[in-house]
């Protein structure tokens, strides 16, 4: 692959995470009902700050137990995966999330892999942690 090649996937790579994470927080912030959508099905996990959830659905249920949230995204990383046959991408976000109430307000890192599943990204893993 030539290095304009090498440039071009990566920009189309921090492009495609760069919008994820965008409609991922928007999504988390304004509108849990429609989160699962954001997952692959049958293979999705989330482990926040120590926790699993597994399945899209149940992702979705430990979201909308928790407190509204407003995510300030400060940093985002994104690499294309060297998986042969897995079209997919690993990103790491980091930022602030102010809760409703009294949970108050967290630094916190986010990472995800990405994998295509009907020729959009959706998360096949998603870490979620504080790191304050």
């Amino acid at each position: 692959m030539s290095t304009q090649e090498l440039v071009k996937q990566d920009e189309e790579v921090c492009e495609a995470a760069h919008s994820f994470i965008k409609l991922f927080h928007k999504t988390t912030d304004q509108n849990r009902s429609r989160l699962n959508h954001l997952y692959c099905l049958n293979k999705a996990t989330l482990v926040w700050n120590g926790t699993p959830v597994e399945g899209c659905d149940e992702i979705q249920a430990f979201w909308e137990k928790m407190p509204g949230t407003t995510h300030r995204m400060s940093s985002l990383d994104a690499q294309k995966m060297g998986v042969p046959a897995m079209d997919a991408i690993v990103v790491v976000a980091t930022g602030n999330v102010t809760f409703d109430g009294a949970a108050g307000v967290h630094c916190f890192s986010h990472s995800f892999v990405l994998e295509k599943e009907d020729g959009v990204y959706k998360a096949r893993s998603d870490q979620y942690r504080f790191v304050d």
